[in-house]
């Protein structure tokens, strides 16, 4: 079924979009601002993608990616950059909803040592790893932006992590399947080989390096939104 992956993307947005017009969250109200991170963050994902692509870091199952391509990715790869961090986004603002507008980090808060943690950790796994291209640079660029968060220190990272620890029930269900059909497939050579089901370890921390600058741009646009009006 060469349109497998297509209806993947199709399935994962389609109960967010539905839900988008429900009166609490209004989330269709917000698309200004999400569309724009959104497509800010997939040009630079996209590159990174065709690059990958073309060294062999993962590739994709024509039989259930289909054949048509742009710049020698699937049609349905580029809607994964739309689909998934719209229905992503969509937890972030029931989380909003449901806990209110968070308050800025006390100094020393446990936040911050948490991502300085990880900061370190991440960037001495990329130089212990160097050689395996997808490792390194997933984790050398998580190592970069846990720095940034620590600097900028913007006051909806509990509200982000909450949210996050919410896709991971959706992201498991659906790059569980991308990896096992399977659709996507990586180069073991290229990664720690250590695997959570059939998903890379990596993936973690690519999808905090996804949702992360969305979130950054959407609320800083959002919030000049509101100043504007």
């Amino acid at each position: 079924m060469q349109s497998l992956y297509l209806w993947v993307d199709l399935l994962v947005i389609l109960i967010p979009l539905l839900g988008s017009f429900e009166r609490r969250v209004q989330f269709y109200r917000r698309w200004k601002p999400l569309f724009a991170a959104i497509f800010l963050v997939l040009v630079p994902f996209i590159l990174w993608d065709i690059r990958f692509a073309e060294n062999g870091v993962w590739h994709f199952n024509e039989r259930y990616s289909g054949r048509v391509t742009i710049m020698g990715l699937p049609l349905a790869e580029w809607l994964f950059f739309v689909c998934i961090p719209y229905a992503c986004m969509y937890i972030y603002e029931w989380v909003r909803y449901v806990r209110g507008e968070e308050r800025a980090w006390r100094r020393g808060a446990g936040l911050y040592w948490f991502h300085a943690l990880m900061g370190t950790g991440c960037l001495f796994a990329a130089f212990i790893f160097h050689e395996k291209a997808y490792t390194s640079v997933v984790l050398g660029l998580s190592s970069i932006l846990f720095l940034l968060i620590n600097v900028w220190r913007p006051a909806y990272m509990v509200r982000f992590w909450v949210a996050y620890l919410f896709t991971l029930i959706p992201f498991f269900i659906v790059n569980g399947f991308l990896t096992a059909k399977p659709i996507v497939l990586y180069n073991d050579q290229e990664n720690l080989g250590f695997r959570l089901y059939s998903i890379p370890v990596e993936d973690l921390f690519y999808t905090f390096l996804l949702l992360m600058p969305i979130v950054i741009i959407y609320e800083r646009w959002q919030r000049q939104d509101q100043t504007d009006d």
